[in-house]
């Protein structure tokens, strides 16, 4: 893997390829102070609620160890979230636009491995605050704002990243329509199912038209209009046979 590919696969470089066939999004430029909030492992409070958004901590004198303890002790020091006040307004906007409700990531990755801290244990969010606490507890984020080119075999200088907070239109989608196209030299050369943890008997049954509508799709509006040759796509197969979102990966 190289980091031009690596490049290539961020989601604003192929998405005006492709934004007829997926699901509409709207790409924010992150200013780099949400960066150093997001990374900063000392902010324990997230930024962006409607309610109150501060706490307090004392240190326990009678502990061996320096423990926090957070209190309601008005002697104590507070601790309050940075706020963003017109960024915050433009991703409000921008999630209302896409209708009040939509699924976060990165230039590449989703917080995928923490939907288990959000209250109704989904990507779903509708305000700043929602992906502020997804974007803190996911290791996928952090991944991609310190490590995009960790596995790269290039010894090249890194490109310059500008970071984007891209925000995708709540969709349903069903785990079982998912698809993995595995590309070389802009050839599908394998499919398999998206979700590796279940077995889906119709996926069994329905082999034969699966493979055939998932390549006449490739060969009709993915092939040789991605800028690699080699890379893997995510597909979604709807009941109509109709496709609506891809997704790009090295």
């Amino acid at each position: 893997m190289k980091k031009e590919q690596v490049v290539n696969c961020q989601f604003s470089v192929w998405y005006p390829l492709f934004k007829k066939h997926t699901i509409k999004s709207l790409v924010l430029p992150i200013p780099q102070n949400v960066i150093d909030y997001l990374l900063d492992d000392g902010t324990l409070v997230v930024s962006g609620s409607e309610n109150n958004n501060s706490l307090t901590q004392t240190n326990n004198s009678d502990s061996d160890e320096e423990d926090i303890q957070w209190t309601d002790d008005e002697t104590t020091t507070a601790v309050t979230a940075p706020e963003f006040p017109e960024f915050k307004i433009r991703v409000q906007e921008a999630i209302n636009v896409l209708g009040g409700c939509v699924f976060p990531k990165l230039n590449w990755s989703a917080p995928r491995d923490a939907n288990w801290i959000a209250l109704n244990s989904s990507l779903q969010c509708q305000s700043l605050c929602d992906i502020f606490l997804l974007f803190k507890s996911s290791d996928f984020i952090t991944h991609d704002l310190t490590q995009p080119f960790l596995h790269c075999s290039d010894d090249s200088p890194d490109p310059t990243i500008n970071y984007e907070l891209v925000l995708r239109k709540w969709s349903e989608l069903i785990p079982g329509a998912e698809f993995r196209c595995f590309v070389k030299e802009n050839k599908v050369i394998a499919i398999s199912q998206r979700d590796y943890t279940q077995h889906y008997q119709h996926i069994a049954k329905q082999e034969d038209s699966i493979s055939s509508a998932i390549l006449e799709f490739f060969r009709d509006h993915i092939q040789y209009q991605f800028p690699d040759e080699d890379f893997v796509l995510d597909v979604y197969r709807d009941s109509s046979v109709s496709f609506y979102e891809c997704k790009f990966h090295i």
